[in-house]
This record gives C-alpha cells, sequence and structure tokens, in this order.
C-alpha cells in the first residue's frame, strides 16, 4: 500500500488558509493588545482533537451560525503551532527557544494532543537538557505527567538539582510535600530538614531565621504535617503511653547512586537511557561551546559537576576553560581535585602546569610539565610550554634542550622557533636567532611579533636598514604597539634621521607616557638635531659598543652567558664617560653593570649622579631602591620606594617592594593598613605577586 499523506496534508492545511472557505469555529486567543482571532471548521477540530470535540460539543452557535472560542491564556505563537498540527500533522521547531517548547507542550497536554505532546517532550529531554535543569522547579511544577514522571526519577537520583536550585523556595507547598514523599530520595534526613527550614523561611518573612529561638506560633506557622499527625504528636505528649495511630513519610531507603531502582514505572525508554546520560550529555555541550571558544556557556560543565562532582573528566575540561578564561584560582582548584582522583591525567597536568605559568609560579609549572613529559616524552606542546618556562626562568640551557628536542619532532614548530630565536639573541648568537626568525617568517610571513624579533637581532648586528623594513612592516599589523615604535625610533636615530625617530619615540609615549626608555631617548634624539651635536662622540659611541637604549633597558634580564663580557663593557663605559660626565643612559647603563657584578657602592655612585640629573626616573628610584635593600639600608630603599608610589601610584613593582622592605625592618604589623591597602591596588594590577597577600595572611 502507497500513502500520500505528504499532499493530503499540505491541502488539508491549504484549507485553513483559504480565507474564502466557509468557517463555523473563531478562536480568539490572547490578551490586546497581543491577541489574535483564528478562523477554523468543527469537523477538523473534532476528529483531531479530542478536546475540541468535548468543547465545542457543548456549545450553540452564536446569530452568525459561528461558535466563538476565547482562550486568553494561550498565546498567538503558542496556538499557530497546535492549530498547524491539528490541520497539516507537522510541526517545526528549528531556532524554537526552549521556553516556547515548554508553553508549546503544557498546551498540547491540555489538548490530549497526546501524539504532540509525547514528541515535544522527547526534544525537552534530549536536546534541551542544559535549560531543563536550569529551570527544574518550573517545570516539575507545570509540565505534564509524563514529563513529571522522568522529573521525579531525576530528583530521587540527584535531589541536590532541585534542593539547591533558586527556584526550590519557590516551589508550592504541594509540590513540596510531594518531592518529601518520594521514596528512595538520595539524600540525608538532616539535609532535607534544613532545606524545608530554608523553604519555610522563605514563605514566612516573620520567622526568626535561628530555628532555635522560634516561639510556639512561629513553630505552628511552619508545620508541613498532616493535620491527624499532627493532633497524634499533641497527644502523645498529653498521654504518654498512648500509641500514634497516623503515620506519614515513613523512613527512606538511602542508597548509593548506582545501586538505586525506584519503583516508578517507565513512562517512555528515552526516559531511562537519558538518566543514565545527563552529566554525560551536559559535558559533550560544555565540550562543543568550549571549541567554539564560547567559553561562558563552556560553564554547562558546572551542571554537569552538580550531578557527578567526582568525574575526572568534567573537572579537567571545566578546568581547562577557567584556565583560558584566565580565572586562575578557580582553575587549580577543579584540576587539583581532578589530579587527587587520577594523578597521572595529562591534560590536568598540562593545563595547571599552563595555570602556574601564567602565574609566574615557574617551579610549579616545571614540576607538572616534567611529570607529564615522563608520561609523553615527545609531546610536542608539553616540551615548547617547559622550553619556554626555562626561558622565563633565565634558564637558557635548559630551555635550548627542550626546545632543540621538539623542533627535532617538528622542524616547522612556529612557537618553539620563536623561543628559541629570542634565546639565541639574549646570549648573543644573533646569526643563530636569524635562521629561526626567518625560518618563522617563510612560515607565517605576517606575525607582527616575529617580525619584530628579527627587526630587534637586525638592529643588534647594526643593520639598521634591514631592521627598520621589519619593523615597518610589524607596525603595519600593529600600528599603536608601543614596544615596536620605541625599537623603531632607536633604529632611525642610529641612521641619523631623527625627525622620523623623534615621530616614532612621541606617538610611544602617548600610548605609554611613563615610558622611561622613551623619554630618555626622546631627550637624546632632540639634541642629537641641535646644530652643536659633536658626530666625534656619536661616532665614539660607535667605536666603544655603548649599548643603545633597548640594550641598557635589558641590562637587568642579562643572564651568566654575559657575565664574561661585563669587565669589557665597564671599561667601555667607564672610557665614554670621562668624555661625556652626565650621559643619563650610560651612566644608568654602567649602574647596572655593577649591580650584576654585586658593586654596590659603585652603583650607588652611578645612580646618585644620574637622579642628580632625572629626579623623577622611575627606573633608577627603583634600582637605587633595590641597591639600599640589599645593602640592608632599609629606611633609605624605603624612602626611593615611596618617591616612586609618589609618582607613580599603581606600580606595581613598588607597591610590593614597600611590603619586602616593612617585612625587613620587622615593621609589618605596624603597617598591616597601608599593606592592605597595597595588596588591593597590587592585585588589580598583577596576579603573579603573592609576597605580601602571604605575609598578611600570616
Amino acid at each position: 500500500m502507497i500513502n500520500f499523506f505528504e499532499i493530503l496534508s499540505k491541502n488539508i492545511g491549504d484549507i485553513l488558509n483559504d480565507y474564502d472557505n466557509e468557517c463555523n469555529v473563531i478562536i480568539e486567543v490572547g490578551e490586546e493588545p497581543n491577541s489574535r482571532a483564528f478562523k477554523a471548521h468543527s469537523i477538523i477540530l473534532k476528529y483531531r482533537c479530542s478536546y475540541f470535540k468535548d468543547l465545542l460539543s457543548t456549545m450553540t452557535n452564536n446569530d452568525y451560525d459561528i461558535k466563538l472560542i476565547k482562550r486568553a491564556d494561550i498565546s498567538i505563537t503558542i496556538f499557530e503551532f497546535i492549530l498547524k498540527y491539528i490541520y497539516e500533522g507537522t510541526i517545526s521547531l528549528e531556532e524554537v527557544e526552549s521556553p516556547i517548547i515548554l508553553d508549546l507542550l503544557i498546551t498540547s497536554n491540555e489538548f490530549h494532543l497526546e501524539e504532540l505532546t509525547k514528541y515535544l517532550q522527547q526534544i525537552l529531554i534530549t536536546d534541551k537538557f542544559p535549560w531543563l535543569l536550569s529551570n527544574f522547579s518550573q517545570i516539575y511544577q507545570t509540565c505534564s505527567k509524563n514529563l513529571q514522571q522522568f522529573c521525579v526519577e531525576i530528583i530521587t537520583k540527584y535531589p541536590n538539582i532541585i534542593f539547591d536550585s533558586d527556584d526550590f523556595i519557590l516551589l508550592s507547598v504541594d509540590i513540596l510535600i510531594s518531592i518529601l514523599n518520594l521514596n528512595y530520595l538520595n539524600i540525608s534526613e538532616g539535609k532535607i530538614w534544613n532545606y524545608v527550614i530554608k523553604w519555610g523561611i522563605s514563605q514566612n518573612l516573620s520567622l526568626n531565621v535561628n530555628p532555635k529561638r522560634w516561639s510556639d506560633d512561629e513553630v505552628l506557622t511552619m508545620k508541613l504535617l498532616d493535620s491527624t499527625l499532627w493532633q497524634d504528636i499533641m497527644m502523645k505528649f498529653m498521654a504518654p503511653n498512648l500509641s500514634i495511630a497516623t503515620t506519614i513519610l515513613p523512613p527512606r531507603n538511602i542508597q548509593p547512586i548506582n545501586t538505586i531502582s525506584p519503583p516508578i514505572s517507565d513512562p517512555c525508554q528515552i526516559f531511562t537511557s537519558q538518566l543514565t546520560s545527563i552529566a554525560t550529555a551536559l559535558k559533550k555541550c560544555g565540550k562543543k561551546h568550549l571549541e567554539k571558544n564560547e567559553n561562558d556557556k563552556a560553564l554547562d560543565l558546572s551542571k554537569s559537576l552538580e550531578i557527578d562532582p567526582t568525574n575526572v573528566d568534567t573537572l579537567c575540561l571545566r578546568g581547562k576553560t577557567f584556565c583560558i578564561m584566565k580565572r586562575h584560582d578557580d582553575a587549580l582548584e577543579d584540576l587539583n581535585k581532578s589530579l587527587t582522583i587520577l594523578s597521572t591525567n595529562t591534560t590536568a597536568l598540562k593545563f595547571r602546569g599552563i595555570t602556574y605559568l601564567r602565574m609566574n609560579r615557574f617551579d610549579d609549572a616545571i614540576k607538572d610539565l616534567s611529570k607529564l613529559l615522563e608520561i609523553l616524552p615527545n609531546d610536542l606542546h608539553t616540551l615548547y610550554l617547559r622550553g619556554d618556562t626555562y626561558f622565563l626562568m633565565e634558564n637558557y640551557d635548559d630551555a635550548l634542550e627542550d626546545l632543540n628536542k621538539s623542533l627535532e619532532i617538528d622542524p616547522e614548530y612556529t612557537a618553539s622557533l620563536n623561543i628559541r630565536g629570542n634565546i639565541y639573541r639574549m646570549i648573543d648568537r644573533n646569526e643563530d636567532a636569524l635562521i629561526d626568525f626567518t625560518k618563522s617568517l617563510e612560515i607565517n610571513p605576517v606575525d607582527m611579533f616575529i617580525l619584530r624579533n628579527r627587526g630587534l637581532v637586525y638592529h643588534t648586528m647594526k643593520r639598521y636598514k634591514e631592521a627598520l623594513i621589519d619593523l615597518t612592516k610589524a607596525l603595519e599589523i600593529d600600528p599603536n604597539n608601543g614596544y615596536t615604535l620605541r625599537i623603531r625610533g632607536f633604529t632611525y636615530h642610529r641612521l641619523g634621521e631623527f625627525n622620523e625617530a623623534l615621530a616614532d619615540l612621541t606617538k610611544s609615549l602617548d600610548i605609554e607616557p611613563n615610558n622611561t626608555a622613551a623619554l630618555r631617548s626622546c631627550e637624546d634624539t632632540r639634541e642629537d638635531t641641535r646644530e652643536d651635536t659633536s658626530t666625534d662622540l656619536i661616532m665614539l659611541k660607535e667605536e666603544l659598543k655603548v649599548p643603545n637604549e633597548r640594550g641598557i633597558l635589558n641590562l637587568k634580564n642579562f643572564s651568566p652567558h654575559h657575565m664574561s663580557k661585563y669587565e669589557i663593557a665597564l671599561k667601555d663605559l667607564t672610557k665614554y664617560i670621562e668624555f661625556v660626565p652626565n650621559d643619563t643612559c650610560v651612566l644608568l647603563c654602567r649602574g647596572n653593570i655593577y649591580i650584576k657584578m654585586n658593586k654596590y657602592k659603585e652603583a650607588l655612585e652611578d645612580l646618585n649622579r644620574f637622579l642628580e640629573i632625572n629626579p623623577n626616573d622611575l627606573s633608577a628610584l627603583e634600582t637605587r631602591s633595590e641597591i639600599y635593600f640589599k645593602m640592608e639600608m632599609y629606611e633609605k630603599a624605603l624612602d626611593d620606594v615611596n618617591e616612586v608610589l609618589r609618582i607613580d601610584p599603581d606600580n606595581a613593582a613598588a607597591l610590593e617592594g614597600r611590603g619586602q622592605i616593612y617585612y625587613r625592618m620587622n615593621r609589618f604589623l605596624y603597617h598591616v593598613p597601608v599593606l592592605k591597602e597595597d595588596a588591593k591596588r597590587r592585585s588589580k594590577l598583577s596576579e603573579s605577586s603573592q609576597y605580601s597577600k602571604k605575609h598578611l595572611n600570616s
């Protein structure tokens, strides 16, 4: 037998839309101004919907031979779906929001449209889990009998879904009693009592929040017991030997979740299969959002953990999500739990390592990444991460070992090429650095950071024109990058193009107004543009290899690889200062080298001379404070730090430095208010600083 239902459905649907076709029923739905009158045919309504069959049989026609039905409680949108289903037997729910589907389910259940009701229940259960669980209390109170039965099964196994819901206190007393009557409810009686007290207080705002202080009247206000049982209990107090006749809410059978078999008939096979996979469905939903970088939506994982709080994979996924969102404390909490349950979870180890790295907890990061490499010794990304961590710790030898191994696995792994190139640049292996940066740019020619890094190498090698090309390309990609503007400004300066240098440096100061390197270089450039500029001094700088502005700033980050060059650098700088005793950049440079060599008295002499010329230079003040601190001259160190904070109140390094100085002076407790304020300000500026917070807790 061949069925032609599709054409039949369309033809009957055409009757509904044919306004010339006579109808004998008008159905008005909604309330003004959102109301509408639908024309319909009694013969179709009767045979397609038992609700209308019963209703129409009790109605008489009006003067126009029309039966008028009014339903102000049904919206236009919902009734359009209902009428289309009655006439055509079709329904489309694509892009229909979950609350609309629930309203449609409630209406179809009321109209006894069993086929549609069953279908809508299945849609909610299979496709709308996150929303269903977020609005569980509402659904339990308003949905159809079958869906309510499904809710009962969920509540039985996972009662915290409804008891911990924000809507719990909105439950009606009848619904609450029906939940309390459920046998096999997987929760202790003590916890149930606490939830009931919470519900009762919310219903009676005049009640004291502390039940121990309730009066007799307040206790009576809270009673939820059957009136007969209440009378029995009262009689028991008056006649102790009298037995209680009535029983209600018998003791529950508390069983582990995995052994519960509630004596509830299964209305639909889909219920059972979905009950066993609620957490899995939510986890998959969260994972999909994570893959789409929809991090806030990915926190559907939290709902999964409400159901299964010890699921290792879900804890790990949510920890990963928090890590990506830079919510580091939350990430650590989940990843720590995950690793407590399964210490070899590779994903958790990796993302806890990344979290530690972002928090500048380098030693902890190395521990996790090393443990991960014991499990997966050739994991490319982990080798890169540990190499990057060693790089930030200035442990260049170990960093190179990891990065070299990662590049043996994948010679075109640009992340490792970039870090290795930076290390080569830091240890003056400029030719090797050029090879790595050039290879990386062949793979990704528009990477701003690599262009800038290669430009820096060219600059260091005095290949200024090539540096200028790379830096200009980098600024075409990111025209407002203050660091790149400064480097190009320094490069223009070296080429003698002082006006261009001044333009770049001035623009960089618009972006970073307090950058001391740009401020000093601007001063030098303006001096070099004057008519009396001594070309002999410029040539002398070149001849003696006096470091440029960027080199001076990076002296604090020099590694032991540079130690052998300090004596040579000192000799050159000292010779230059004989010719130009007040060159501030060279004074600061020599002072920093003295610090590296632990020659603090000599360093102080240079910094004092520098600050006589530039008394408000933040970098010099911070450096001198560090020297005083190392020499245990804490009062002077404190003076310099306070001066820095007078100029720049939000200087994170100075805020932390002040805490360290107070601590060393044993004046920590006398300055707790100041340090608490410092800690608050610093926490907004940097997540890496933990020093004062640690001692405040002590």
